[in-house]
């Protein structure tokens, strides 16, 4: 998560021309990761209860706790960070129109 806020942060930041587009670079941070950020701990805590054997309908079934764990991996893993970036740059680009 850090490499990927670095990412789309340091790319609004980059699009800043004067000091008042920063707080929008940073508006616009928030609106695009904010969203996944809180995802990524909400299934930490999930992930976190399977691994402890007493996740919802998991329980200690091997076979349940692999497929749940390679579910929210290739979420975490296989996000499209150019789309991240495109969405929060819009974001800044948008409101500088305002």
């Amino acid at each position: 998560m850090a490499v990927e806020d670095a990412y789309v942060l340091s790319n609004l930041l980059v699009a800043c021309r004067s000091p008042s587009d920063i707080k929008r670079a940073f508006d616009a941070y928030d609106f695009d990761r904010v969203p996944r950020a809180l995802r990524v701990t909400s299934m930490s805590r999930k992930e976190g209860k399977v691994l402890d054997m007493e996740g919802d309908g998991i329980g200690d079934d091997l076979e349940k706790i692999a497929e749940s764990l390679d579910s929210t991996v290739r979420w975490i893993w296989n996000e499209d960070l150019e789309a991240h970036l495109d969405k929060a740059m819009n974001k800044f680009q948008i409101d500088a129109k305002l």
